[in-house]
């Protein structure tokens, strides 16, 4: 399942899945830089984010992301 935002009124961006009636919130955002990044945060980009600097050959663990 991925997670995404959509604008519903304006100055408000929703966070939630699905599609048509089945659509399932999770969040209201006053900006679309706050419901993008609880998107990357629930799609898992920053699990994501840290497995690509491991694998790109860092040494250490990175630190991790904030999301």
């Amino acid at each position: 399942m991925a997670w995404y935002y959509k604008q519903t009124e304006p100055g408000l961006w929703t966070v939630g899945h699905g599609e048509g009636t089945s659509w399932t919130t999770d969040s209201d955002h006053d900006s679309r830089e706050s419901a993008a990044a609880r998107v990357a945060y629930l799609n898992g980009q920053c699990e994501l984010d840290m497995l690509r600097a491991l694998v790109a050959g860092r040494k250490k663990r990175p630190a991790r992301p904030k999301c």
